[in-house]
């Protein structure tokens, strides 16, 4: 049996279409947040940079490996992939 598309069928496709674009995600609500604060931050107190005030403390090597392992368990193992080598041929070789 031969069908056929009607008008109705095209117009709900285009519909679905346009709606899959849209975004209504976290991400999107907070877009530009970090860079709007830092901004106000900065106006706020120009001169906090000069400051030679130290960081933050860190974190010991212990403890860091310790929560990479966690994180890497609970990800079932995901590795963040290497960049390839790349193996260019000497111009000295024959």
């Amino acid at each position: 049996m031969k069908r056929t598309i009607s008008a109705t069928w095209i117009a709900a496709g285009l519909l679905a279409a346009g709606l899959a674009g849209c975004e209504h995600s976290l991400v999107a609500q907070n877009m530009g947040n970090a860079y709007r604060e830092n901004v106000n931050a900065q106006i706020a107190d120009p001169e906090a940079g000069r400051a030679n005030e130290p960081g933050p403390a860190g974190m010991d090597g212990g403890t860091a490996e310790d929560v990479m392992n966690r994180y890497h368990r609970e990800q079932g193992g995901a590795r963040t992939p290497q960049m390839p080598v790349v193996v260019t041929p000497s111009s000295g070789s024959k």
